[in-house]
């Protein structure tokens, strides 16, 4: 057996591994918070302003139409979400169990697809698999894969669209590749195209980069149709006009705690505040105001630990020599997503978090992948170790912290304005 078979066995065991990983602790984080998640009224909004509850109201009520109503700016959501679910309700799967099935499987294919992109880039097997596993019990990984919502499958076009990059920098493409990552990017979340067409931008002339999108365009155009057949409903994409309120929105609380929710907030989870919705006037979890690494001591350590790797990934972005398309492709994907969510505030930052996600690991991964200086890469693993030691136990308490607040453990007194 030559090395390039037993690596690329060795590759698919450990992908295996990690899939398996992914899925049980999903579904056993979504189990752990219970139906109430997902209960109608006065749970509305409260998991972060997340769509959560307004899905899962579709998923156990077919004649309703409030997820389709949705894919104005989520093209082909419903497709995605609701025909396995349906399928699995058609073998009589319950309702909740489907829900936790597909949640487990988006998980699965999150963790796998990020492995994948690792190595790719050019990551050892050693930090592939510590930087999946941050990705996993990251902030954003914990709070945003466990629960049904757009992010998980918006997430896995983007580290698709990384991946690709990453590709073309060693081998000539087929233009295959890059029509399903255009579609990919497009169909969940229609803001995450841009990154769709910045990745094949970079893996493609620009002739092919004109044939792949317009063949993307087709099959989207044909999907959506198929999509509108089987739900009604379901909304043609279409200028977000309803999304112009969260422009430059002053719920947010300015560009400072964008800046530091989209930062530190995506890998360490802040202490989670309880406030009135300012829509429904109902109890809602945010951690907009709240500062880096509060609430927990391991928090604070996190945080510095996080960016320490930051700061080496900085650094290889402008001083490695190689993957100059990679390091474009992470570089303009981080300012893009920061431009965009300073302009697109919205309510809560965290939202949004699993769509920056890959480009941080993507960044903090530059880190890992200089060989000739065995110090850096020795600092580079020790501090990776540390922060997946820190940072999951303060995730994990945090979310445990997340759960008690569906079994009556939130303040009596809920706070009309959140905290700085």
């Amino acid at each position: 057996m030559t090395n390039l078979a037993w690596g690329a066995r060795l590759n698919l065991f450990i992908g295996l591994i990690l899939a398996i990983i992914a899925s049980v602790i999903a579904y056993y984080c979504a189990e752990l918070i219970g139906p109430e998640l997902f209960a109608i009224g006065p749970y509305g909004d409260t998991w972060f302003d997340s769509d959560v509850a307004a899905y899962y109201k579709t998923i156990a009520n077919h004649q309703d139409s409030t997820l389709h109503k949705r894919t104005y700016k989520h093209p082909l959501l419903s497709l995605a979400f609701c025909l396995p679910i349906y399928l699995l309700q058609a073998i009589h799967v319950p309702s909740l169990v489907a829900v936790r099935i597909v949640i487990a499987g988006i998980a699965a294919v999150w963790l796998v697809s990020l492995f994948g992109c690792l190595r790719l880039m050019g990551c050892r097997l050693l930090e592939a698999v510590l930087l999946s596993l941050l990705g996993l019990l990251s902030a954003a990984g914990l709070f945003w894969l466990t629960v049904l919502e757009s992010f998980g499958l918006g997430s896995i076009g983007l580290i698709w669209a990384l991946a690709l990059v990453a590709l073309a920098e060693t081998r000539r493409l087929a233009g295959g590749w890059g029509v399903v990552i255009s579609l990919a990017t497009l169909s969940i979340t229609v803001t995450n195209w841009i990154f769709g067409l910045v990745a094949v931008a970079l893996a493609y002339t620009w002739k092919q980069m004109i044939w792949v999108n317009g063949v993307a365009l087709l099959i989207f155009g044909v999907l959506v149709g198929a999509q509108q057949r089987l739900f009604g409903s379901a909304l043609p994409l279409s200028i977000p006009t309803k999304e112009l309120r969260y422009f430059l929105s002053a719920e947010a609380g300015g560009p400072w705690n964008v800046i530091r929710a989209f930062v530190c907030h995506t890998i360490v989870m802040p202490a989670i505040q309880v406030i009135q919705h300012p829509r429904t006037g109902l109890p809602m979890m945010t951690v907009q105001f709240s500062a880096p690494g509060a609430g927990h001591g391991w928090g604070a350590i996190a945080v510095g630990l996080w960016l320490g790797l930051v700061t080496l990934g900085l650094w290889q972005l402008f001083t490695l020599k190689a993957h100059r398309q990679l390091r474009l492709m992470i570089g303009i994907s981080l300012l893009g997503q920061l431009g965009l969510h300073l302009v697109y505030t919205g309510r809560e930052t965290f939202l949004y978090s699993l769509h920056f996600l890959p480009f941080w690991l993507g960044l903090v991964a530059l880190g890992g992948l200089d060989t000739k200086h065995y110090l850096r890469r020795r600092l580079f693993i020790t501090l990776l170790i540390a922060l997946l030691i820190t940072g999951g136990i303060n995730n994990l308490t945090q979310f445990a912290e997340a759960r008690a607040f569906y079994h009556g453990a939130y303040p009596v007194d809920i706070e009309t304005e959140p905290k700085a």
